[in-house]
């Protein structure tokens, strides 16, 4: 099972971290984050996973701009990011 959270920008990102990974991240197979627009995204939702005690959790970045997809293989190397 997967779940997807609120935009990394979004006032309710840390708090969809904390809840949904900090209290079934051993079920889950993987965390999406959508809107994601830069490697800085995903560093921050690393940094929200860690403090959620969820460091395992590979992360699936949900690309959803032109200017994004421009950049996608600067935003998503591996290995903790798998798509």
């Amino acid at each position: 099972m997967a779940v997807r959270v609120h935009p990394v920008d979004h006032p309710a990102f840390d708090q969809d971290v904390a809840t949904v990974a900090g209290k079934a991240g051993a079920r889950l197979s993987h965390v999406m984050i959508p809107k994601v627009e830069s490697p800085a995204d995903l560093d921050r939702a690393s940094r929200a996973l860690d403090a959620a005690g969820a460091p395992h959790l590979p992360q699936h970045a949900l690309i959803e701009s032109p200017a994004a997809g421009q950049r996608a293989s600067d935003i998503a190397p591996p290995p903790r990011r798998q798509s």
